[in-house]
């Protein structure tokens, strides 16, 4: 099943999100903007809303020392997968099931266009989100191949 690319606006305020408002406001202000490697590109898109929801980087070690696709590569010597399971059971945050992940988790998909990515489990149904070239995708639940439980979300 290809990725589905939605547009999807809310409004925003000045004031303490929801896990569902943060996963809103970080689609609204990634609509339409190219991805900045070592910025905002997957990885940290979805790091940027687990430090806005819980107040942890889980991209700490990686953040700000890349700035190209081959950048990140080898910051990465155990791929994306690899590296960025190694890094969550150093911060102990349980594996699970993808089909057990609820608002918030974070995941890694297969795309047809990239072999993975850092995604976020939406409050949509069972799709995922992850910062894509253009803005965001939405990616259906067969697609992810690992997932996450972030703490402090239950």
């Amino acid at each position: 099943m290809e990725t589905i690319f939605l547009p999807w606006r809310v409004p925003s305020g000045n004031r303490d999100y929801s896990v569902e408002e943060i996963i809103a406001k970080a689609i609204n202000e990634a609509l339409g903007k190219p991805v900045t490697w070592g910025r905002d590109d997957c990885c940290l898109w979805v790091a940027d809303i687990t430090r806005e929801m819980i107040g942890v980087d889980p991209a700490a070690p990686w953040r700000g020392k890349y700035d190209s696709p081959e950048g990140a590569e080898k910051l990465m010597p155990l791929g994306l997968v690899g590296t960025v399971s190694k890094r969550l059971k150093e911060l102990k945050w349980p594996r699970i099931s993808p089909g057990k992940a609820e608002t918030g988790d974070i995941g890694i998909a297969r795309h047809e266009r990239t072999p993975a990515a850092v995604v976020v489990k939406s409050h949509l149904e069972d799709w995922w989100i992850g910062r894509g070239d253009e803005g965001v995708t939405y990616t259906p639940p067969e697609q992810i191949i690992c997932a996450w439980s972030v703490p402090c979300l239950r």
